[in-house]
């Protein structure tokens, strides 16, 4: 006696089709599901190749400018000429906004900061200059990613560290990356 006949009448019990038919359909949702928040215009680009483009950008414009020394040089020129004060530049801002020149303007930030250690006290005494170079906040749609530099000098740099500017999206950075001597990329 075959194993799918009923016990009680002899006859063969119906194929189980259902239990395979709700699976697949599940799956077929969950696919779709997937597939339209990959391809949402909230999601898309996704923020690696946000990061990708920026830092191909911005590799480009450091090399339009003569290359990373030519930056540090430039944000030490900054620092020494607002030794004991604070400088701020904010691209968007016409008013209390210190006015940028030079090899940093070719970066194109929509911020640079200086806090002199003097003004703004720090653990190392070092001096940082923060260049922030994209990101932007959107509500409910895609927002930029934060990407940025930061220029450490002093003699304690080499033990400087960027710390996490929380924020929400496209406001602040969370991780580092060393990219020469004392320069640091903070996205």
């Amino acid at each position: 006696m075959s194993s799918d006949l009923s016990h009680e009448t002899g006859r063969r019990s119906p194929p189980r089709i259902l239990p395979r038919a709700v699976v697949l359909a599940g799956l077929l949702v969950l696919i779709c599901i997937i597939t339209i928040e990959i391809f949402s215009p909230q999601n898309w680009p996704p923020n690696w190749l946000q990061r990708k483009r920026q830092r191909e950008t911005v590799v480009a414009r450091v090399e339009a400018v003569g290359g990373w020394s030519v930056l540090e040089r430039a944000c030490a020129m900054l620092v020494e000429t607002n030794r004991s004060n604070v400088f701020i530049y904010r691209r968007w801002h016409w008013q209390y906004t210190n006015e940028l020149d030079g090899p940093l303007r070719v970066l194109q930030p929509q911020e640079v900061r200086f806090y002199s250690p003097d003004v703004v006290s720090n653990d190392l005494g070092v001096a940082v200059v923060r260049v922030k170079i994209f990101g932007i906040h959107s509500t409910g749609g895609n927002s930029s990613p934060y990407y940025g530099l930061e220029f450490v000098f002093g003699s304690n740099a080499h033990r400087y560290r960027p710390p996490p500017n929380g924020g929400a999206s496209g406001i602040g950075n969370r991780r580092f990356r060393l990219i020469t001597n004392d320069v640091y990329e903070i996205f």
